[in-house]
């Protein structure tokens, strides 16, 4: 699974492929305010693609300054 390659609103299966992690990691990662979604129905939540891409990108970016 590619980043290009998710919709605009991504399952959560699609976001864990995506990072390697399982669904209730994700699912714990959303509830607890980390990763950003939006809620489809009651029992559906999707995470947008341009918030996931912001988030990716930030945890990116902060992890080279960390290392440099």
């Amino acid at each position: 699974m590619r980043l290009a390659d998710l919709p605009e609103y991504a399952r959560v299966r699609d976001v864990a492929a995506l990072l390697g992690l399982s669904r209730s990691e994700v699912y714990r990662m959303i509830e607890s305010g980390e990763l950003p979604c939006t809620r489809v129905s009651e029992a559906s939540v999707r995470v947008p693609k341009a918030e996931l891409t912001e988030w990716l990108r930030e945890r990116t970016t902060g992890a080279k300054r960390a290392t440099a």
